[in-house]
Protein backbone atom coordinates (compact mmCIF):
# COMPACT_ATOMS: atom_id res chain seq x y z
CA UNK A 1 0.00 0.00 0.00
CA UNK A 2 2.82 2.40 0.74
CA UNK A 3 4.61 2.04 -2.31
CA UNK A 4 2.11 3.27 -4.54
CA UNK A 5 1.44 6.24 -2.10
CA UNK A 6 5.18 6.80 -2.74
CA UNK A 7 5.46 6.55 -6.32
CA UNK A 8 2.58 8.86 -6.34
CA UNK A 9 3.79 11.73 -4.24
CA UNK A 10 7.42 11.23 -6.34
CA UNK A 11 5.38 12.20 -9.14
CA UNK A 12 3.54 15.01 -7.81
CA UNK A 13 7.12 16.65 -6.31
CA UNK A 14 8.53 16.27 -10.17
CA UNK A 15 5.71 18.26 -11.74
CA UNK A 16 6.03 20.62 -8.70
CA UNK A 17 10.34 20.68 -9.77
CA UNK A 18 9.32 21.16 -13.42
CA UNK A 19 6.84 23.69 -12.87
CA UNK A 20 9.60 25.86 -10.76
CA UNK A 21 12.37 24.99 -13.57
CA UNK A 22 10.03 26.76 -16.05
CA UNK A 23 8.91 29.65 -13.86
CA UNK A 24 12.56 30.33 -13.09
CA UNK A 25 11.66 29.55 -9.31
CA UNK A 26 12.89 28.39 -6.09
CA UNK A 27 14.04 24.69 -6.53
CA UNK A 28 15.55 23.86 -2.95
CA UNK A 29 12.75 22.43 -1.21
CA UNK A 30 11.58 20.43 -4.45
CA UNK A 31 14.67 19.35 -5.33
CA UNK A 32 15.72 18.71 -1.95
CA UNK A 33 12.57 16.43 -1.32
CA UNK A 34 13.46 14.31 -4.45
CA UNK A 35 16.75 13.93 -3.89
CA UNK A 36 16.14 12.46 -0.53
CA UNK A 37 14.57 9.73 -1.61
CA UNK A 38 17.09 8.18 -4.04
CA UNK A 39 19.45 8.58 -0.42
CA UNK A 40 17.48 6.87 1.51
CA UNK A 41 17.35 4.20 -1.29
CA UNK A 42 21.07 4.68 -1.46
CA UNK A 43 20.12 4.99 -5.57
CA UNK A 44 22.74 7.25 -6.39
CA UNK A 45 22.54 6.54 -9.96
CA UNK A 46 18.96 7.84 -10.41
CA UNK A 47 20.20 11.07 -7.55
CA UNK A 48 22.61 11.61 -10.39
CA UNK A 49 20.34 11.66 -13.20
CA UNK A 50 17.86 13.90 -11.26
CA UNK A 51 20.31 16.23 -10.75
CA UNK A 52 21.66 16.64 -14.24
CA UNK A 53 18.35 16.45 -15.46
CA UNK A 54 17.58 19.88 -13.45
CA UNK A 55 21.31 21.60 -14.74
CA UNK A 56 20.52 21.16 -17.68
CA UNK A 57 17.11 22.45 -17.62
CA UNK A 58 18.35 24.91 -15.47
CA UNK A 59 20.94 25.96 -18.71
CA UNK A 60 24.64 26.32 -18.46
CA UNK A 61 26.51 27.93 -15.63
CA UNK A 62 27.20 31.47 -17.53
CA UNK A 63 23.21 31.78 -17.88
CA UNK A 64 22.30 35.33 -17.05
CA UNK A 65 18.82 34.95 -17.55
CA UNK A 66 18.70 33.11 -13.93
CA UNK A 67 18.07 35.30 -11.16
CA UNK A 68 21.31 35.01 -8.26
CA UNK A 69 19.03 33.17 -6.40
CA UNK A 70 18.02 30.29 -8.63
CA UNK A 71 22.23 30.65 -9.16
CA UNK A 72 22.53 29.75 -5.62
CA UNK A 73 20.58 26.79 -6.27
CA UNK A 74 22.15 25.69 -9.27
CA UNK A 75 25.31 25.70 -7.69
CA UNK A 76 23.63 23.52 -4.33
CA UNK A 77 22.59 20.84 -7.15
CA UNK A 78 25.76 21.10 -8.99
CA UNK A 79 27.20 19.91 -5.40
CA UNK A 80 24.95 17.32 -5.04
CA UNK A 81 25.72 16.13 -8.64
CA UNK A 82 29.18 16.24 -7.71
CA UNK A 83 28.71 14.17 -4.83
CA UNK A 84 27.12 11.90 -6.85
CA UNK A 85 29.79 11.26 -9.22
CA UNK A 86 31.70 10.19 -5.70
CA UNK A 87 30.02 8.08 -4.49
CA UNK A 88 29.63 6.13 -8.17
CA UNK A 89 33.19 6.71 -8.06
CA UNK A 90 33.23 8.64 -11.13
CA UNK A 91 36.07 10.97 -9.98
CA UNK A 92 36.90 12.95 -13.54
CA UNK A 93 33.36 14.39 -13.55
CA UNK A 94 33.23 14.81 -9.72
CA UNK A 95 36.45 17.08 -9.98
CA UNK A 96 34.67 18.91 -13.21
CA UNK A 97 31.22 19.62 -10.80
CA UNK A 98 33.18 20.86 -8.14
CA UNK A 99 35.98 22.89 -10.29
CA UNK A 100 32.43 24.45 -11.88
CA UNK A 101 30.27 25.36 -8.73
CA UNK A 102 33.40 27.33 -7.60
CA UNK A 103 33.71 28.49 -11.19
CA UNK A 104 29.64 30.10 -10.60
CA UNK A 105 29.55 30.63 -7.34
CA UNK A 106 33.02 33.39 -8.20
CA UNK A 107 30.57 35.14 -10.42
CA UNK A 108 27.47 36.02 -8.39
CA UNK A 109 27.58 39.11 -6.78
CA UNK A 110 24.74 38.99 -4.34
CA UNK A 111 25.58 35.79 -2.24
CA UNK A 112 24.76 35.92 1.17
CA UNK A 113 28.15 34.77 3.08
CA UNK A 114 26.52 31.84 4.92
CA UNK A 115 26.03 30.37 1.46
CA UNK A 116 29.09 31.20 -0.06
CA UNK A 117 31.05 29.87 2.74
CA UNK A 118 28.90 26.45 2.63
CA UNK A 119 28.69 25.70 -1.16
CA UNK A 120 32.89 26.46 -2.09
CA UNK A 121 34.05 25.13 1.54
CA UNK A 122 32.11 21.54 0.56
CA UNK A 123 33.34 21.98 -3.26
CA UNK A 124 36.91 22.74 -1.76
CA UNK A 125 36.65 19.64 0.73
CA UNK A 126 35.18 17.26 -1.54
CA UNK A 127 38.18 18.29 -4.00
CA UNK A 128 40.10 17.18 -1.10
CA UNK A 129 38.44 14.09 -1.21
CA UNK A 130 39.13 13.09 -4.95
CA UNK A 131 42.70 13.82 -4.32
CA UNK A 132 42.86 11.94 -1.36
CA UNK A 133 41.69 9.05 -3.37
CA UNK A 134 44.00 9.57 -6.23
CA UNK A 135 46.81 9.64 -3.44
CA UNK A 136 47.61 13.28 -4.31
CA UNK A 137 48.54 13.81 -1.05
CA UNK A 138 49.64 17.62 -1.44
CA UNK A 139 46.56 18.33 -3.30
CA UNK A 140 43.80 17.09 -1.26
CA UNK A 141 45.94 18.57 1.72
CA UNK A 142 46.25 21.91 -0.05
CA UNK A 143 41.86 21.60 -0.67
CA UNK A 144 41.32 20.31 2.75
CA UNK A 145 43.21 23.48 4.04
CA UNK A 146 41.39 25.94 1.69
CA UNK A 147 37.95 24.47 3.27
CA UNK A 148 39.07 24.81 6.66
CA UNK A 149 39.99 28.40 6.20
CA UNK A 150 36.63 29.55 4.56
CA UNK A 151 34.96 28.17 7.06
CA UNK A 152 36.68 29.41 9.96
CA UNK A 153 36.76 32.92 8.34
CA UNK A 154 32.78 32.88 8.73
CA UNK A 155 32.14 30.60 12.21
CA UNK A 156 31.80 33.92 13.89
CA UNK A 157 28.42 34.55 11.36
CA UNK A 158 27.66 30.90 11.73
CA UNK A 159 27.82 28.30 13.87
CA UNK A 160 29.37 25.72 11.55
CA UNK A 161 31.20 23.53 13.65
CA UNK A 162 30.37 20.63 12.26
CA UNK A 163 31.60 21.76 8.82
CA UNK A 164 34.88 22.80 10.60
CA UNK A 165 35.12 19.49 12.28
CA UNK A 166 34.58 17.59 9.20
CA UNK A 167 37.79 19.67 7.56
CA UNK A 168 40.29 18.78 10.56
CA UNK A 169 38.73 15.10 10.66
CA UNK A 170 39.63 14.57 6.78
CA UNK A 171 43.16 16.10 7.14
CA UNK A 172 43.92 13.94 9.67
CA UNK A 173 42.78 11.15 7.79
CA UNK A 174 45.16 12.36 4.46
CA UNK A 175 47.99 12.57 7.58
CA UNK A 176 47.56 9.16 8.79
CA UNK A 177 47.25 7.67 4.82
CA UNK A 178 50.92 9.00 5.00
CA UNK A 179 51.75 7.60 8.02
CA UNK A 180 52.25 11.19 9.81
CA UNK A 181 50.78 10.00 12.79
CA UNK A 182 51.42 12.90 15.02
CA UNK A 183 49.76 15.53 12.69
CA UNK A 184 46.79 13.33 12.30
CA UNK A 185 46.21 12.84 15.58
CA UNK A 186 46.18 16.63 16.63
CA UNK A 187 44.04 17.28 13.72
CA UNK A 188 41.56 14.79 15.06
CA UNK A 189 41.88 16.28 18.50
CA UNK A 190 40.77 19.37 16.68
CA UNK A 191 37.47 18.01 14.93
CA UNK A 192 36.83 16.15 18.54
CA UNK A 193 37.28 19.67 20.22
CA UNK A 194 34.58 20.71 18.01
Amino acid sequence: QLGPMLAWEHENLSQALDFAIALRQSIQNIYGALSKSFDLNRDDQQGLALGESVLARLGNASSVTLPEAIQVERAQVMLNVGYRHLMLEQHQPAEQTYQGVLKLVDQLTEIDPKSRSYITGTAYHQLGVIAQERMQWQQAEQYCQKALQIRQEIRHQVNNRSEQATSYHQLGSIAKEQNQLRQAQQYFKQALAL
